[in-house]
């Protein structure tokens, strides 16, 4: 839009004429700048000539069209308030200088700002940053089995996994470290490049290196980080004692006494977990195999990382690990095998009648 809505002017019959703020109404609910129009009066609305800018921290940061007298203060209101991490104690008022070629800055502390005593000029630009972050206040989660889940205060660069575990009273008799996890929010957003490119390639294109990287970064748990609890609360291996960092979410699940069975077998489900028992000790306890079952390709799925293994490279298994058997692919359907076959002696008994025609007609 080109129309100047912030500097209306309404000429009455009279000749008197008033300057009236229509984005001051509609942002601000300000009736006064929502007059009621009489017979006779003109309204004239120019075309934008003179502007200022907010941005930063601001709820609507935006370029406003500039209004004679207005105050730092007032375009800030105007643009919705500040956020909750802007940083107040400097606003930064950028300005030309009377040469109109360069620009200079200045900072002003927000009591300074709301005594409404700094007006704006045509060009002005007033910029809000956010809270440093080193002033933000720094919190983890922790959820699950540990005795007083929630979020919990942190030190910047000091406070460990191990200090949070204590300092929520430690772990609950059913909570699994095997498959406890630290998840770190601020890497959550941020994209792998070359896997966004292949989950456009159809797979057949791929080629095996870029194939094996797509089945893994799609078995990846987005941001997480790798620590293992059993070595660190168990083994005492300060190795592993993590440094936090704010927003990290740590979850501790409940505790799996069980192996998951899965694909075909002759009773699939859930089988008591056993650690003297191997992965074909559990196939047995599942009934066996079924009968589309391919035998030489079952696989593991650890319940901890999500990686898939091959039975036969399993040592040990642990509580809440998936064992899953592929089944054989289905044959070809009879009556579609039927159908293509008579289609086919249809078509040989086409072109025999055709040689026939021909050995005739040439005789």
């Amino acid at each position: 839009a080109t129309s100047d809505i912030r500097n209306i002017r309404i000429v009455s019959n009279s000749g008197k004429h008033k300057i009236y703020d229509l984005v001051s109404f509609l942002r601000k609910g300000d009736y006064s700048n929502n007059p009621y129009l009489i017979e006779g009066d003109v309204v004239i609305i120019s075309k934008i000539d003179k502007l200022v800018k907010i941005s930063g921290l601001v709820k609507y940061p935006a370029i406003y069209e500039f209004v004679l007298n207005e105050s730092v203060n007032d375009l800030i209101e105007l643009a919705g308030g500040f956020l909750t991490t802007a940083r107040t104690d400097t606003i930064e008022v950028v300005r030309f200088t009377l040469d109109g070629k360069t620009q200079q800055s200045n900072y002003y502390p927000l009591d300074e700002i709301e005594k409404g005593k700094i007006f704006l000029e045509n060009g002005d630009h007033i910029i809000v940053r956010e809270i440093p972050e080193y002033f933000k206040e720094h919190f983890v989660l922790l959820d699950g089995y540990i005795k007083y889940p929630g979020w919990y205060k942190i030190v910047k660069n000091k406070t460990t996994l191990r200090d949070i575990v204590e300092e929520a009273g430690g772990f609950l008799k059913e909570a699994s470290l095997t498959e406890a996890t630290v998840s770190r929010r601020l890497q959550i957003d941020e994209k792998d490049p070359e896997y966004e490119r292949l989950k456009v390639i159809n797979p057949a294109d791929m080629t095996e290196d870029e194939y094996d990287y797509f089945k893994a970064k799609s078995r990846q748990t987005s941001g997480r980080v790798v620590v293992d609890f059993v070595d660190l609360f168990i083994n005492s291996n300060l190795d592993e004692n993590i440094v936090l960092i704010r927003g990290d979410v740590i979850k501790i699940p409940e505790k799996k006494n069980y192996i998951i069975m899965l694909g075909q077998l002759i009773m699939p489900g859930k089988v008591i977990y056993d650690s003297t028992l191997s992965v074909q000790n559990y196939i047995e306890l599942a009934g066996g195999f079924g009968w589309r079952a391919i035998e030489d390709e079952v696989r593991v799925i650890k319940a901890k990382t999500g990686e898939w293994l091959d039975a036969e490279d399993v040592t040990k298994l642990d509580p809440g690990d998936t064992i899953w058997i592929p089944e054989e692919p289905p044959g070809p359907n009879f009556w579609e095998v039927f159908m293509d076959g008579l289609t086919i002696v249809a078509q040989l008994a086409a072109v025999a009648a055709a040689m026939a025609a021909i050995i005739i007609a040439t005789r």
